[in-house]
């Protein structure tokens, strides 16, 4: 674990009065932890991550700017052959669900009424002809309610699992993903900035994972299992989705990408 990146302190900006622990603090080296290694106090390398992460490289080709949205595609790590389809783990959940509705109304309106908003809003469409095969990933999320008291605005959130499977034996949507690289800002660099400049500025986007469109050729993917007037449907998301291992790299990297193009 060596830090990369250095940061770019001016020597006017370091305090002059006091002596620092480590004058070069600001330049990349190897960490130590009191003198021991990482490993004695049980921190160690994940292999998974030895792998080269392919998913910045499949960004840069492949996303596109299209109808006033930025269009990215899933970065695959495993041939989308070995993703079993997880029907029936969705099927299931979907009846539990439903059983949970039958004693909370309020709780099936506002499901019902999110659905129908994503769906007229193209965040979400019917797959036409589901039960014909096809040439391309198929994945079905269960989804369940998660609420959050703490909010002034949505109160009740539908959450969409990409990490369901049959079992340990089959991969799920996520383990069939690349994660992507955290290109979000070092948290030290932006406290940094705070003491070195006058004002600061911050921002929030409204639904962010939902702003992307998601590539049709990945579409299929993101199926869930739906039920109108006891008929069970299908449906895919047409844009990214929270819940997805690579929705917060495709977000960021989709940021970065629109702010490069501001002079």
């Amino acid at each position: 674990m060596i830090p990369i990146d250095s940061l770019q302190i001016p020597k006017e900006h370091l305090p002059s009065n006091i002596k620092l622990s480590d004058p070069y603090f600001y330049q990349p080296g190897k960490m130590d932890v009191l003198g021991a290694e990482l490993e004695s106090i049980g921190i160690k390398d994940d292999p998974s991550y030895n792998e080269v992460d392919q998913s910045l490289e499949t960004f840069e080709k492949t996303v596109r700017y299209k109808d006033n949205r930025y269009e990215v595609e899933l970065p695959w790590k495993r041939d989308w052959h070995e993703l079993n389809d997880n029907y029936s783990v969705a099927e299931k959940r979907l009846h539990s669900l439903v059983r949970r509705f039958k004693k909370n109304p309020d709780l099936n309106l506002q499901y019902r009424e999110t659905l129908h908003d994503y769906e007229k809003n193209g965040i979400i469409e019917k797959v036409p002809n589901p039960e014909n095969p096809i040439k391309k990933p198929a994945f079905y999320m269960p989804h369940q309610p998660v609420f959050r008291d703490e909010s002034l605005t949505t109160k009740m959130r539908i959450v969409f699992d990409a990490s369901s499977s049959h079992s340990f034996q089959h991969l799920s949507l996520n383990d069939c993903l690349w994660p992507g690289p955290n290109l979000n800002s070092n948290i030290f660099d932006i406290l940094i900035n705070f003491r070195l400049n006058k004002f600061a500025f911050i921002s929030d986007i409204e639904k962010a994972f939902l702003q992307l469109t998601l590539a049709e050729k990945g579409r299929d993917a993101v199926r869930f299992l739906w039920t109108e007037n006891d008929t069970l449907q299908v449906y895919r998301f047409n844009r990214v989705l929270f819940g997805v291992r690579s929705s917060p790299f495709l977000l960021s990297a989709s940021i970065k990408t629109h702010l490069k193009k501001i002079p």
